[in-house]
C-alpha cells in the first residue's frame, strides 16, 4: 500500500506512452538469423512482436524460458533498422559525416575506446544479473532498472537546480 501512488504514476505514464507515441512501430523479420531461435516458439514469436510495437514492453517468465534471448534478437534487429532509418534521413537532409571518428581512426590515434557498441535502445533490466547477461551475450551497455531511476533522477535535479 506505501507505494499504491507511485505505481499508479508509473501505470498512468506507461499507458499515455501507449495512446501517444506511435514512432516505435518496426517489423521484424522473422527469416533474419538474428531471430532464429525466436521464430521457433511461437509465445516468443509474440513477445518479440510485442516489443516492435510498444516503446515500452515487460517480458516475464521463469528462467531458461528464453526472456534474454527474445528481447536481444528483437530489439537487435529494431535497432538495425532504426540507424537505417537515420542514415537515409541524414542523406535526404544531406548532412555530412565528415566529422565522425571511426573505430579505426581512434585506434591510429591513440584515443582509449570502450570496446562496448553504443546503442539507441535502452536496456533496463530489473537485476543486476540480468544486465550482466545483457552485456555479455550482445556486447551493449544494459542497466538495471533501479540504476536508471537514479540516473534520471539525477538529471531532472540537475536541470531543475542548475548544477553547474
Amino acid at each position: 500500500m506505501k507505494f499504491w501512488r507511485a505505481e499508479a504514476g508509473v501505470e498512468a505514464a506507461f499507458e499515455r506512452l501507449h495512446r501517444e507515441d506511435n514512432s516505435w512501430e518496426v517489423e521484424l523479420d522473422f527469416e533474419s538469423p538474428l531471430l532464429r531461435l525466436v521464430r521457433q516458439d511461437p509465445k516468443q514469436a509474440e513477445a518479440a512482436r510485442r516489443i516492435a510495437y510498444s516503446p515500452v514492453t515487460v517480458v516475464s517468465g521463469r528462467g531458461g524460458t528464453g526472456k534474454t534471448e527474445v528481447v536481444t534478437a528483437a530489439l537487435e534487429q529494431i535497432e538495425e533498422k532504426m540507424k537505417w532509418k537515420q542514415e537515409e534521413e541524414r542523406d535526404e537532409r544531406g548532412d555530412s559525416l565528415e566529422d565522425v571518428t571511426t573505430e579505426e581512426e581512434e585506434e591510429e590515434s591513440g584515443k582509449d575506446h570502450t570496446t562496448r557498441k553504443t546503442s539507441i535502445v535502452l536496456y533496463a533490466t530489473p537485476t543486476g544479473k540480468a544486465a550482466s547477461v545483457i552485456r555479455k551475450r550482445i556486447g551493449k551497455e544494459a542497466h538495471t532498472i533501479h540504476k536508471v531511476k537514479i540516473l534520471f533522477f539525477c538529471v531532472c535535479v540537475f536541470y531543475t537546480h542548475k548544477v553547474v
